[in-house]
This record gives structure tokens, C-alpha cells and sequence, in this order.
């Protein structure tokens, strides 16, 4: 996810995938997909899956993969046969969720699964701090009920949704797939949502500071790296990656931390990438790409490293990936060290500090942009990390975000919101 993709360049995404399978002779499909994707003229994942429906032969069986935090809505899943989603959050089992897909497939087409699918919503976001799973209220909501669930059910996922999607049908969605038996299907479905919906004030973020408090709370900890987490302006939730509130607060209040920091500031990088390494440079940094939040701030200090190119990231779950931050420059103040980056730096994996010549494991503080995936990968500093409090696109405090398509109240943003 990273904010809406504009019509044209749907247009062009849908020609690419479709225009392949124009050409191709399939018996079967699996269609992996995130399943948040909005467009700024109102479309969505289904209107990819119903144009792929339309390019494969009718007797074509798809399957779909989709995230934890797909929009899951009754358009979005017709056109599959199965569909079935992430099991974990932070995400660890993409893997597995791939594997299952294709044994639901086969059974499919050999004739031992007839499935019927069946979903069911309602109207809550929760941000993704409060959905840990196995663990979690989530995990706990997911076991009291499983015992209840009929045998017929072959498979149950879960669905929360991106929380910052403001599209019609957001809301948390359970889709269960039962054998021949619609019926049974969608009492699953309904049971889990509605355990959920009961507990829906239980999903509170914990542990989340002002940038100030939080790092009182890290000068105090014996943990180390001590996990500071800027999950508002996370990458990873479609947030730009440029602000600088906590950057801020470190340079101004704790100049003595051995502490690792990301900032998505493509001049201020071509700026040091002039300078050279060794360089002294003075920059202002921040709020490039999206201004609603923070105002820039002042950087001073050393160009220590520059760099470019894709890497692989080493952490759980997206292990081998390939991925960029573009060029980058690692700027010394004091004893922090700023990574500066074109692109978003996947911050939870620690491939991409390596990747910049930094070690963050060694390091005493550790500022991610990150909802969940850092918990995965930093496990023993993961029960200490704090939170920081600060506006953003990917705010944990869902009620401060202007939602106006939604189509309906959607709680906690309607306090009072109905099913």
C-alpha cells in the first residue's frame, strides 16, 4: 500500500496482467495479491480479479491470496474459487499461505473440495499495533470460538483491513470455506466477526509516547537495541517515511544516543552525494513528499557512507526479497546516525541497515517505521519497544483521520457505530 494509485496507471497494471493471460491456456490460477489497492478514481482490487476473470477461459479455476489486511469485500472474492489469507502479524507465513492455496486448488479441480465461501463484515478498523496474531485479543477471540466452528469448514481466514483505507466496505471480515455446505460456511464466518465485534474495545494500542516521553523511556531501559517504533509514517502502511518529529527529538534532547534512524529525503541524499564521504554538511530534512504532519528540520553533521542498488532483505517472512531504497547517504550527528534515503527503506528487516553499513543490533536505540514487522525480526527488544506518538498517514489514533467513503459509521472513528 502506498496511497492511491492514479486510473492510468491501473489501466496499465491490468493490460500487463491480463494481456499475458490472453495468451495462455490455464486450467488453474492463483491471483496473490495484498487486496487493499485503491485507485483515485474508485476502483479497487476487484476490478483487477473481475478483469482477470474475463481474460481466462470460464472453466479457468482461481484461486486468491490475499494479506491480513486486505479490504475483503463480497465484489473482491467472486471470482475465485478459494480464497485464503495470512495466518500471522507481523507476517510470517507467506509461504504457507501460498502452499495452502494450491492444495485448496487441486482439491478443487479433483473433485474433493466443492467449496462454498462465505463472508462476513462489520464495521471496525483496529489499528494494527492491537492485532497481533497468534498472540493478541485477536489470537484469543480466534481460539475461544474454534471449537464451536463445524467440521465442514475447511478453511477460516481472517481479515482486519488496511485500518487507512477510506474506501466503501472497510471494515474487519472473516471468510470461511466450508465442503458443499454454504450454510455452515457462513455460520462460521458470522461467529468469528460477531466474537469480534463484542470485543472490539479491547484492540487499544499499548505502550505509545510522545517522542520526548519515548525516549525518556529508552534512556532508562537496560534493553538493547531499545525499539522505538514510528508506526504513523511506516512504509510498509503507505505512509511517505519522511518525517521528522522523532529525528527532531533526538538531535535536540538526547545528542548523547547511539541511536539509528531512517528519514525518505531523495534531495537531502543528492545533496551528500555531491558532498562526498567525509563531507561536513548543514541540510534541512523532512516533510518532502508529504507536508500535512511535521515541518523540516535542521541536520548537521559527517556523509560517513553513500550508497545505491537493490539488496536482499534478511529478516522473517520476506527473507530473500529484493529490494531498493535508491541511493542513500548515512549522515553522523553527534551519535546518531541518519540514513537517508530516496526511496522507503524497509527499516524492520535488518538487510536494509546492512545493506547501508550499519549494524542494528549494536546499536542502543533503534527507530523503525514500522506497525508489526519489527517484531518479527528484533525479537528479544520487541516486549520493551515503545510507540511514538505522532500524527501521520498510518496514525494508530484511526478517530484523528478525516474517513468520508466509507459508506457507513465505522468504529472507533463512530464511537457509536452499529452493525
Amino acid at each position: 500500500p502506498g496511497g492511491p494509485l492514479r486510473g492510468a496507471d491501473f489501466d496499465q497494471l491490468v493490460e500487463l496482467v491480463t494481456g499475458r493471460l490472453r495468451r495462455e491456456r490455464l486450467d488453474a490460477l492463483v491471483v496473490c495479491l495484498h487486496g487493499s489497492l485503491a485507485t483515485d478514481d474508485g476502483r479497487s482490487d476487484a476490478d483487477l480479479v473481475s478483469a482477470v476473470r474475463a481474460s481466462v477461459s470460464p472453466l479457468t479455476r482461481i484461486a486468491m491470496t490475499l494479506d491480513l489486511h486486505a479490504n475483503v469485500t463480497a465484489e473482491l472474492v467472486a471470482d475465485a474459487s478459494v480464497v485464503t489469507g495470512y495466518r500471522t502479524n507481523p507476517h510470517t507465513d507467506l509461504a504457507d499461505t501460498g502452499r495452502r492455496a494450491v492444495r485448496l486448488l487441486a482439491a478443487t479441480i479433483d473433485g474433493r473440495l466443492q467449496p462454498e465461501v462465505a463472508i462476513s463484515t462489520c464495521p471496525a478498523l483496529f489499528a494494527d499495533q492491537s492485532l497481533r496474531v497468534p498472540d493478541g485479543v485477536l489470537g484469543e477471540a480466534l481460539r475461544e470460538v474454534g471449537p464451536g466452528i463445524d467440521p465442514s469448514v475447511v478453511d477460516l481466514s481472517v481479515f482486519p483491513t488496511q485500518p487507512w483505507l477510506d474506501a466503501p466496505g472497510v471494515g474487519f471480515t472473516t471468510l470461511a470455506i466450508a465442503h458443499g455446505d454454504r450454510a455452515a460456511a457462513a455460520r462460521a464466518a458470522e461467529v468469528v466477526t460477531a466474537a469480534v465485534w463484542e470485543r472490539r474495545t479491547d484492540f487499544t494500542v499499548q505502550r505509545l509516547l510522545p517522542p520526548r516521553a519515548a525516549l525518556d523511556v529508552a534512556a532508562r531501559s537496560t534493553t538493547r537495541p531499545f525499539v522505538l517504533t514510528e508506526a504513523a509514517d511506516a512504509p510498509t502502511a503507505g505512509a511517505a517515511g519522511d518525517n521528522p518529529a522523532l529525528l527532531s527529538a533526538l538531535v535536540e534532547e538526547r545528542p548523547d544516543f547511539d541511536a539509528l534512524i531512517t528519514l525518505v529525503d531523495p534531495p537531502a541524499v543528492e545533496r551528500c552525494v555531491a558532498a562526498g564521504v567525509g563531507a561536513t554538511v548543514s541540510l534541512t530534512v523532512g516533510s518532502t513528499i508529504d507536508r500535512r504532519w511535521a515541518q523540516p528540520v535542521d541536520l548537521a553533521g559527517e556523509v560517513i557512507s553513500i550508497g545505491d542498488g537493490p539488496y536482499r532483505l534478511q529478516g522473517v517472512g520476506y527473507h530473500g526479497m529484493t529490494a531498493s531504497m535508491g541511493r542513500f547517504a548515512v549522515v553522523r550527528t553527534d551519535r546518531t546516525r541518519v540514513l537517508l534515503t530516496e526511496y522507503p527503506a524497509w527499516s524492520a528487516d535488518p538487510g536494509s541497515w546492512r545493506h547501508a553499513g550499519l549494524e542494528p543490533s549494536s546499536a542502543a536505540v533503534l527507530c523503525v517505521r514500522s506497525c508489526s514487522d519489527y517484531l518479527a525480526n528484533f525479537t528479544d527488544a520487541a516486549p520493551t519497544s515503545v510507540g511514538i506518538d505522532a500524527p501521520g498517514a498510518a496514525s494508530p489514533n484511526l478517530a484523528m483521520l478525516p474517513f468520508r467513503r466509507t459508506g457507513r459509521p465505522v468504529y472507533p472513528v463512530h464511537p457509536d457505530a452499529t452493525r
